[in-house]
């Protein structure tokens, strides 16, 4: 019996020594954004450090869920995704904007709930005390269909709460599925949704991936025309639906990364992305802001990390673009 443990002992060595050593660079590494988790990938830990620890939110957000019933007249409302939703820190792109206007903006925080075209019509439906102006954002890869599947007739049902997972518990699950991915990664098995390519300038400060881009795999989604035909269609309907209501409707797609940085990709093996600039071709509402044109200027100027290297969104460099874009665009038109 003795010897059959040492035997067993000796075989289960390697394997944990490789689990400690696993939960050792989990727990002391710092991941940085969603490519990081994503794609199992290890970043310059300063650079993680230096744009992704800033988590002061902006001085006049205000932050409603999409079934709060609004009782006092706001002038705008942000409405979108991810973008808008991590964009909730001093440097995103509404906190810019509102401290620019130094009056409160709301921000609908329920991003994880349903779209941000379907919370727009459902805030239409449900409320009679509305803001003048909404600026509904929506991610490329995404905005499309968001907006083909669009109903102007539902009105979104309250979400039960679950009770969470206690956190050691939640912790301590997660950490172990990013060692076993980990390992998975490093055999070869492990079906990884981040895609790479090599650009030809420096785009990025992090050190070893200066010209290394990272990108999420829907960024290869690619509509049909007609696809595209009727999410304008659809998106022309939530126009008038907006004026009819008596708010002003700002429609606004965040380029995807790949489609942002494609252009400078050596020996590129991904199809070309052209959604967003077919979609801007033929846009009918009066108020549509394609950011990959926004942020093109500071990228000709030689301006880097516009996007995050280890993530899929824009850094504080983009958001402050996009967010003194806005307040300029708007400044233009109305008496805010």
């Amino acid at each position: 019996m003795k010897k059959f443990v040492i035997k067993i002992s000796f075989a289960l060595l390697p394997l944990l020594i490789l689990f400690f050593l696993g939960y050792y660079l989990v727990k002391i590494h710092r991941w940085g954004g969603d490519i990081g988790v994503l794609g199992r990938y290890f970043f310059e830990q300063n650079y993680i450090k230096k744009w992704h620890y800033s988590k002061k939110g902006g001085d006049y957000v205000k932050a409603i869920s999409f079934d709060t019933h609004l009782n006092k007249k706001y002038d705008i409302i942000f409405i979108g995704d991810s973008f808008t939703y991590y964009a909730e820190n001093s440097y995103g792109f509404k906190s810019v904007f509102s401290n620019l206007l130094k009056d409160s903006v709301l921000y609908d925080k329920s991003w994880e709930i349903c779209t941000p075209e379907q919370r727009f019509v459902n805030m239409l439906r449900n409320n009679d005390c509305l803001p003048r102006f909404a600026i509904v954002e929506s991610v490329e890869r995404d905005f499309i269909k968001r907006l083909s599947d669009l109903d102007f007739n539902y009105d979104i049902q309250a979400v039960s709460e679950t009770k969470p997972n206690k956190k050691g518990e939640q912790d301590i699950s997660q950490d172990i599925k990013l060692i076993l991915d980990m390992y998975k990664k490093i055999l070869g098995f492990y079906d990884n949704p981040i895609k790479r390519a090599n650009l030809a300038y420096n785009k990025f400060s992090a050190k070893g991936d200066e010209k290394k881009l990272y990108f999420y795999f829907a960024d290869l989604n690619f509509p049909e025309s007609n696809e595209i035909d009727y999410a304008l269609q659809k998106l022309d309907t939530l126009n008038n639906m907006a004026n009819q209501k008596g708010v002003t409707l700002i429609y606004m797609v965040a380029c995807d990364k790949y489609d942002f940085y494609q252009k400078y990709i050596v020996d590129n093996m991904f199809p070309p992305q052209k959604t967003l600039d077919d979609f801007s071709a033929k846009v009918r509402i009066p108020h549509f802001v394609n950011t990959k044109k926004v942020l093109d200027s500071a990228d000709k100027q030689g301006i880097i990390d516009i996007y995050w290297v280890d993530d899929t969104h824009w850094s504080q460099t983009g958001s402050r673009i996009v967010g003194e874009y806005l307040y300029n665009y708007m400044k233009n038109f109305t008496d805010f």
